[in-house]
């Protein structure tokens, strides 16, 4: 069943075995996230994006992990979806990409250059 200890997730120990740069491969989750969700907020409405959003205690409890408000919260209050300057600041980008897919949709041309700034803090510049 268990055929790894690393999380698919992981840009950073993920194998690469395809001809094209590590860089880019790292580009392909996050576009795919874009382009699925722009996709589906073209075709149901952002109100039912947003709703499906709510409904999921995955991604409430992601909210809980990365920016501390609780779950309990967010349902005493309604849904509120974290502000930009906010998850960029504290880069959440991942979140950021949930939360605002029309925003980043607009701004895919420049995933390359995000994905090469978060790899540079991450990993240095010798990379």
């Amino acid at each position: 069943i268990a055929i790894s200890d690393r999380n698919a997730r992981d840009e950073v120990t993920t194998l690469n075995f395809t001809d094209e740069p590590t860089l880019l491969c790292r580009t392909w989750r996050p576009r795919i996230t874009i382009e699925v969700n722009y996709n589906f907020v073209r075709s149901f409405g952002t109100d039912q994006y947003f709703k499906v959003l709510r409904d999921n205690k995955d991604f409430l409890r992601l909210i809980d992990s990365q920016i501390g408000a609780t779950v309990a919260k967010s349902y005493a209050k309604g849904f509120v979806v974290p502000g930009l300057v906010k998850l960029i600041a504290q880069r959440h980008f991942g979140l950021a990409m949930m939360c605002y897919p029309i925003f980043f949709y607009h701004m895919r041309r420049f995933l390359l250059l995000m994905v090469l700034i978060q790899t540079m803090k991450r990993e240095g510049i010798g990379v």
